[in-house]
């Protein structure tokens, strides 16, 4: 269901906001790929961004996806003391400019969940919440499935795929709520014959050296379903014993981070997933898609979905 006239007329003039919201409406009919990106945020309190951030927006533009899905820290909150309201929305001011309005002007609906810097969980962070809240209400999709609720966690369809965003932005189990909405969209997707796709700012298995504990838990996926999560500034395309593929997209802001159990990094870049669940990284300089299987044979559970051997980058 799209939000009503009443709403948007709270929020903002609607004809600002009338385009971005149809425009949801065509991920279902497109066959593009999705493009992944994650952690593009700077230095604490930061309100510029890399210049490779820019370029990966100019080439996600190129590519034409069906959307461009954000999997966390578009911001650089999370700082002590907190930033205050201005810095904030300076800082989203930058973010919109700087990667959110080429992307909207160029047609390609964005979606994101919340990472650490820009809406931890933690209260002494509750502003940061507040205005994540705010700047993403704007773009609230039409169509969201079941109890969603957005931009903390939701649903919607993209092709065969049903993406379910959830708000993990600390360690530990998943809140019950959003354990019960997942479950739903489990069962949803199965019954509509749909690959289910979650979105996670932390991950389920460790990726990262140093990041070991930075992990979350939730109920056992079921086979076919695509994991995809940020913060461990690791790329890795991983899949388990049971069938469950996990993704961790890299960086594209802050650094790049040695691979657990190595003492190699990975490389900065983006991942897209086609609609038949291929996956390509794209990594920096450049976004052309790489020959080279990124990353170690397994990290823990994950076995590399590479048919040859994995090259480790310098």
């Amino acid at each position: 269901m799209f939000l009503s006239s009443a709403t948007l007329q709270r929020r903002l003039p609607v004809i600002k906001w009338v385009v971005p919201l149809f425009l949801w409406l065509s991920v279902t009919a497109h066959a593009e790929p999705l493009v992944f990106m994650a952690d593009l945020n700077g230095r604490y309190g930061s309100v510029d961004y890399h210049p490779r951030i820019t370029e990966a927006v100019s080439k996600a533009i190129e590519m034409r996806p069906a959307a461009v899905v954000i999997a966390g820290d578009m911001i650089a909150g999370q700082a002590r003391p907190p930033l205050t309201a201005a810095q904030l929305q300076r800082m989203w001011a930058s973010f919109d400019r700087t990667v959110h309005r080429p992307l909207r002007d160029a047609g390609i609906p964005v979606l994101a969940v919340p990472g650490n810097h820009d809406a931890s969980i933690y209260p002494s962070f509750a502003l940061e919440r507040d205005e994540f809240e705010s700047y993403w209400q704007r773009y609230e999709p039409g169509a969201l499935h079941g109890e969603s609720n957005f931009p903390w966690y939701f649903a919607l369809d993209a092709g065969a795929f049903r993406l379910v965003g959830l708000d993990v932005t600390a360690p530990g189990p998943l809140p019950a709520a959003q354990e019960t909405f997942l479950r739903q969209q489990r069962v949803a997707a199965q019954n509509e014959q749909q690959t289910l796709v979650v979105i996670t700012h932390l991950p389920r298995y460790p990726l990262a050296e140093g990041r070991e504990t930075e992990t979350f838990e939730a109920s056992s996926p079921g086979t076919g379903e695509i994991w995809v999560s940020g913060h461990h500034h690791a790329f890795f395309d991983g899949v388990t014993s049971a069938g469950v593929r996990h993704i961790g997209v890299p960086a594209l802001g802050g650094n790049r981070r040695l691979w657990l159990g190595t003492h190699h990094k990975s490389p900065f870049g983006f991942v897209t997933i086609a609609a038949d669940g291929a996956t390509e990284l794209r990594p920096w300089p450049g976004y052309t898609a790489s020959s080279k299987h990124f990353g170690p044979k397994n990290i823990g559970p994950l076995r590399n979905t590479a048919q040859t051997t994995p090259t480790l980058a310098p």
